[in-house]
């Protein structure tokens, strides 16, 4: 097997263990909301209906997002969006971290955790494997497809022993901290070599 050949399969093997890494975090933090749901309902005493709102909106705008994130795909590629993604999840969760009033917790984790999730979730990701795998675009995208499994077996456990043991108001800080520190290490990766494709 031709040097060459070895080292783009390394890249897309790459590529693809970046995708699914992502998608874990973007999926779980996603689902998250699950387990905050009742103490947060519980700290203000609001209706089940009204904080179901916040995850309502979190799936409405990643679904409406998607179209604006492959033109920004296309636009700036992935390191861009794949930035701009971890840092809305994170800075959404500092602020959430912070919330007092319904209408923050609809900005911070119903509109910036769809869009940061869409931003680093099936969207850019397929645009970014097919550029590395062609006819094996289907088996990459399964791959993909089941971070989100994992992201939720992973992140709701998670998130769950951090509410129980430290409040949900730390734990969505400790989460926020955590996805921001992502940044550096992402910043960090080859993008220019991922995006050129094999």
């Amino acid at each position: 097997m031709p040097l060459d050949h070895r080292s783009s399969q390394r890249t897309g093997l790459a590529v693809l263990g970046v995708g699914f890494l992502l998608s874990v975090v973007g999926r779980g933090l996603g689902e998250s909301f699950t387990v905050f749901l009742l103490p947060i309902s519980q700290s203000f005493g609001w209706d089940r209906a009204e904080v179901v709102s916040i995850y309502s909106l979190t799936a409405l705008c990643g679904g409406l997002a998607s179209p604006l994130i492959g033109r920004l795909f296309d636009r700036y590629g992935p390191r861009i969006v794949f930035s701009l993604g971890l840092a809305l999840l994170g800075g959404a969760f500092l602020a959430a971290a912070h919330a007092q009033q319904l209408w923050q917790f609809r900005v911070s984790i119903g509109f910036s955790v769809g869009l940061g999730v869409a931003c680093i979730g099936n969207v850019p990701n397929s645009i970014l494997l097919g550029r590395w795998f062609g006819r094996r675009l289907p088996t990459a995208m399964a791959v993909i497809y089941s971070a989100m499994g994992a992201g939720v077996l992973v992140m709701l456990p998670l998130a769950q022993m951090l509410i129980e043991r430290l409040g949900w108001r730390t734990a969505y800080l400790w989460l926020g901290v955590g996805v921001l520190l992502l940044l550096l290490p992402l910043a960090l990766l080859p993008w220019r070599r991922f995006a050129s494709g094999s």
